[in-house]
């Protein structure tokens, strides 16, 4: 996580809540909402068990999570929290222009 301090000095002459509102406008772009469904690993002996019920490609039930997150570069990288997209099977980032994008998890 990143914490900023806004210094007022470098903004002389301007009041703090009008420079607090143009950096909150700004930054507000880079906010996105993440949804994500999250799924359970199968276990070999569970996949063995399917296999033996003709099922090939076993699927467990998902859940939906949600969650926020920053864009930090221009290339679309986003940072959030670990428990946002812990075990994703899919993850989709929403913009604040209401833009859906597909996403992955890269560590």
């Amino acid at each position: 996580l990143l914490a900023l301090a806004i210094s007022t000095t470098a903004n002389a002459g301007v009041p703090s809540s009008a420079v607090l509102a143009r950096v909150s406008a700004s930054a507000q772009r880079a906010v996105v909402h993440i949804q994500v469904k999250k799924g359970e690993a199968l276990t070999p002996e569970l996949r063995e068990l399917a296999a033996s019920f003709g099922q090939e490609q076993p699927t467990l039930p998902t859940r939906n999570a949600s969650g926020s997150g920053v864009i930090v570069s221009p290339s679309g990288l986003v940072y959030t929290n670990h428990h946002v997209v812990e075990g994703a099977v899919s993850v989709e980032v929403v913009t604040m222009q209401r833009r859906h994008l597909q996403a992955h998890v890269i560590g």
